[in-house]
């Protein structure tokens, strides 16, 4: 059930496409229907890949194959050969980078959201003269992952790296995707619409139940990395508690000016 859990934060980001909507035409249809149809077509193809890594490795054999890093590319080098290998590696490390472009495009138009809502620094929701694109906020972005990156690598190596950055991220995204439901119901009454109890409380609270799941499954193996990637998620969200009061504070001082 765990490995289920995980699967489903690690490798879905189909709810990188709601950013865009600002941006869209008939944006309630064109983004509702994106999300969905990559949750099916990402679901099936899921499916048919853990059918064919279960069989090519064998039923049997699934404790060893939990064990490798990257067990895909020596299935596909067992059956295609090396040159199979090399394509499949190559295709793997493209789809990483197709991510890491797919996730800023996405970060950083809700950090430009938060900064022309006045949440953060103003200068994050600078427009490009030419290009129409927040720049600013992009950059800056890229920056910080770049370091948060290097710095890792070079203190941790390059696989507790891995693993601390993922586990940083996905407890931030938990945290953040549980607030995000948490806060639906008081968005369609503050929007003055009307409360669907199914959709707007009952599937949310459904979806955090999972959610705190998997967020405690975080914790069932406590070595170093876990630690060092829970204190780093816990620093982030103190620091991002205060400065959300003192912007807070600022924002009702002003408009009381």
């Amino acid at each position: 059930m765990l490995g289920v859990l995980f699967m489903y934060t690690a490798f879905s980001g189909f709810g990188t496409a709601t950013p865009l909507g600002e941006e869209a035409q008939n944006a309630n249809r064109v983004i509702g229907h994106g999300v969905l149809i990559s949750v099916v077509v990402l679901g099936l193809f899921f499916i048919l890949a853990s059918y064919a890594f279960t069989v090519g490795w064998g039923p049997t054999k699934m404790l060893e194959y939990s064990k490798e890093l990257v067990p895909g590319i020596i299935l596909t080098k067992s059956y295609l050969g090396i040159i199979g290998a090399i394509v499949i590696t190559v295709l793997f490390v493209n789809s990483l980078f197709t991510d890491a472009v797919v996730f800023t495009n996405s970060l950083y138009r809700v950090v430009f959201s938060m900064s022309r809502d006045n949440v953060l620094p103003g200068i994050l929701s600078s427009i490009h003269s030419s290009r129409r694109t927040p720049h600013v906020a992009a950059g800056i972005m890229v920056i910080i992952a770049f370091a948060i990156g290097a710095i890792s690598v070079v203190s941790l190596g390059g696989f507790n790296a891995f693993l601390y950055t993922g586990i940083a991220a996905t407890l931030s995204a938990l945290l953040v995707h549980m607030f995000a439901n948490a806060s639906l119901a008081g968005i369609v009454r503050k929007m003055k619409l009307k409360l669907n109890t199914v959709m707007d409380v009952i599937i949310p609270a459904i979806s955090i139940v999972i959610l705190a799941f998997v967020f405690y499954g975080s914790f069932i193996s406590i070595d170093r990395i876990v630690v060092i990637a829970s204190i780093s998620f816990i620093a982030w969200v103190m620091v991002g508690l205060i400065y959300s009061g003192i912007s807070r504070k600022y924002l009702v001082h002003e408009k009381v000016s």
